[in-house]
């Protein structure tokens, strides 16, 4: 089915373990009418901790990084303790979309998603004048508030001594009203919510809520929610 709006939210345990953050982990294109032209540019960053202390040495290599078509990455000081990752549009980029970095510290490798929005500018004239103003047209019908949807963490997302659970909780936004969602994730004629771990394209569950245990987290584990 087509995915109609999604969120994800990473859980970490620091006690013994590695944890990885993006600087920035998003980034909105300005474009014209059609999308965000090639050219443009944006970057993070990737800092490791083992435990609370932060990691000297972090890989992440181009190569290795996922994508999405029209947009294209290139590493800085990999090996440091801040790799920094370039993102290039290569095409006009008109949707929303994401790539997945790899990020490697002391031979574990952790997936970190990087995700990308565009604003597209209205149309203008052909000089930017301003016409004369014309007759007041009929109402048109009334447009589909767009949809938003959200993860909540009942209890943050670090886990210490491999102890500790948390509720995610997905709510999903009509412009600016939260809808209802059934315990089995119904949100009315929307659709579904599915939840998915890590990069697996099965679903885990179909429900509004679920519950993450310690026991359930290998370092850190990223849980996404989509309306579907």
């Amino acid at each position: 089915m087509a995915i109609k709006s999604t969120d994800q939210i990473t859980i970490v345990d620091v006690t013994d373990a590695y944890s990885v953050i993006l600087t920035s982990e998003a980034y909105t294109f300005v474009g014209e009418t059609t999308g965000a032209a090639s050219g443009a540019k944006c970057t993070t960053q990737a800092v490791a901790f083992c435990g609370t202390n932060k990691c000297s040495s972090v890989v992440v290599n181009a190569s290795e990084i996922t994508c999405p078509t029209g947009i294209s990455a290139t590493v800085k000081n990999s090996g440091t303790a801040e790799p920094e990752i370039t993102f290039t549009t290569t095409a006009t980029i008109a949707n929303a979309c994401e790539a997945t970095i790899p990020v490697k510290v002391d031979g574990i490798t952790i997936n970190k998603k990087f995700s990308f929005s565009v604003a597209k500018a209205g149309v203008a004239g052909a000089n930017g004048a301003k016409g004369d103003k014309g007759d007041k047209g009929e109402t048109g019908a009334t447009g589909a508030d767009a949809l938003t949807l959200t993860v909540t963490s009942s209890n943050g997302t670090i886990f210490k001594n491999n102890s500790g659970s948390t509720v995610l909780t997905a709510h999903v936004f009509k412009g600016a009203i939260e809808q209802s969602i059934t315990d089995t994730g119904v949100c009315g004629s929307l659709g579904s919510i599915k939840w998915y771990k890590n990069d697996s394209s099965t679903a885990i569950a179909t429900s509004k809520t679920i519950t993450v245990t310690a026991s359930q987290v290998n370092n850190s584990a990223t849980y996404t929610a989509q309306l579907e």
